[in-house]
């Protein structure tokens, strides 16, 4: 686990940790409590999820998620869209977006901000995450929890096919319970074969 953050340049606040008492005290202590708001500042929110998933792959993350806590306000990124969604997708991770409303909104006439967009309605939808809109910042919180429950109740379904058969072009994944939800991410293809059985 890390977080990043990435006004006005990308930088890692938090060094990956697998223990998560020692993630969640480092978070706190290096990464929530130095936050603070640059009035005039802008986002690189496109440039940081390339920069982060080049590190997911770099790092052979093992089950990759990008969480991003956003506003509407100005976007300094020069990536496209394409290159940011197919970066998250190459890396195989999730993407979850929080748009907070609250505050300034940036012009949707900018390149710049119409890139973000697409990359928060394609890029989540895509790739096994959900974008959600937060009116306030005091919904923030009951969003991460929500967020932080569905990621821990997560099952890893694996398919794999001998050798000897076309492999199929589509895998649908469904739920019987209408309260479930089922998404899917990139398919990665496994270093060495499935042995057979």
């Amino acid at each position: 686990m890390c977080t990043t953050r990435f006004p006005p340049f990308s930088r890692e606040n938090v060094r990956r940790s697998f223990e998560r008492m020692a993630f969640l005290s480092a978070l706190k202590s290096r990464g929530i409590d130095r936050l603070f708001a640059q009035p005039g500042s802008g986002m690189y929110l496109l440039e940081a999820l390339i920069d982060t998933s080049k590190g997911f792959v770099k790092n052979e993350t093992p089950r990759p998620v990008i969480v991003a806590v956003i506003t509407e306000g100005k976007e300094f990124s020069n990536a496209s869209a394409e290159n940011v969604i197919k970066a998250i997708h190459d890396s195989g991770a999730q993407f979850y977006a929080l748009l907070l409303t609250e505050g300034p909104r940036a012009s949707d006439q900018d390149d710049e901000v119409r890139q973000r967009g697409i990359v928060l309605d394609r890029g989540t939808s895509e790739n096994g995450g959900t974008r959600e809109i937060v009116i306030s910042h005091l919904g923030i919180k009951d969003r991460l929890d929500t967020l932080a429950s569905e990621l821990l109740g997560q099952v890893a379904v694996t398919y794999a096919s001998p050798d000897r058969l076309v492999p199929a072009e589509k895998i649908t994944i469904a739920a019987v319970r209408d309260d479930l939800t089922a998404r899917g991410v990139p398919v990665r293809l496994a270093a060495k074969p499935v042995p057979e059985r």
